[in-house]
């Protein structure tokens, strides 16, 4: 997939662009595979820990993105005049109990059997 991406997003780079852009793919790859080994010690008998911490990360990024809508709806209900509030505060509402069910889950990934059991 690396390779992909290389083709196609960096190709227009001047050749020191490049260099740079190899050299964080080298740290990135670096980072991910010292990050992944030290998840596997969490669960050493796993013969799937990169699903694991793939999920892991996955869930993460979703409640950073959550986190971000959730600060954005704040400030667009701070902006709404008092009489159009209602459908404002209805949504981040919504958006608190996705985030909520978000966590229950991720809160969850580490019961004995119960996500990976089934991977």
């Amino acid at each position: 997939m690396r390779a992909k991406a290389e083709g196609h997003l960096e190709s227009n780079l001047s050749p020191a662009l490049k260099r740079i852009a190899g050299e964080l793919h080298t740290e990135y790859d670096r980072i991910f595979q010292e990050e992944e080994a030290a998840f596997g010690l969490l669960y050493p008998g796993a013969s799937n820990v990169q699903d694991i911490y793939l999920t892991r990360l996955l869930f993460l990024y979703s409640e950073n993105r959550i986190l971000r809508d959730i600060q954005k709806e704040v400030t667009r209900l701070l902006k709404t005049p008092s009489g159009n509030k209602e459908k404002r505060l209805s949504h981040l509402v919504r958006i608190a109990d996705r985030r909520e069910q978000l966590r229950h889950v991720s809160e969850n990934l580490d019961r004995p059997g119960a996500v990976w059991d089934h991977l």
